[in-house]
């Protein structure tokens, strides 16, 4: 008898919470300790797609029969690839260069199979102007 496979967030994000429970999904939520590393010399795709398979490596560790779900986000403007703000000033700072001008978001997210090791990592992106 197979035992059924736990369904994982590796986010603390409210919001893909919320898109988890409207499509009806029973899982558990562990944010994982992966420490993101903003300075790495990729693309801000790759660097997304990179991202959210370590955050999904991180919390498949401590879940070994689960599908883990990981996403990473980042905006990017003028070639400068920005990520969570950590303080309201960082968040007020990001808001006002991003105000009027054409931006992209950028998801990377990945799905992965903890017990065989399966996994699938993509990208989604979207044009934007505040």
């Amino acid at each position: 008898m197979h035992k059924k496979k736990t369904i994982v967030l590796a986010s603390a994000s409210p919001r893909r919470k919320e898109l988890l429970m409207l499509m009806g999904l029973k899982f558990d939520v562990d944010p994982g300790d992966y420490k993101e590393d903003m300075t790495l010399n990729l693309s801000p795709h790759k660097l997304t797609r990179f991202l959210s398979l370590e955050k999904a490596k991180a919390v498949a560790q401590k879940n070994n029969n689960a599908i883990i779900i990981a996403a990473d986000t980042v905006v990017v403007i003028e070639a400068q690839i920005l990520g969570k703000p950590h303080t309201e000033e960082e968040a007020r700072r990001m808001l006002l260069l991003l105000q009027g001008k054409t931006h992209s978001v950028i998801t990377g997210f990945t799905i992965l199979d903890s017990k065989t090791g399966k996994k699938i990592s993509k990208n989604m992106s979207k044009q934007k102007n505040l």
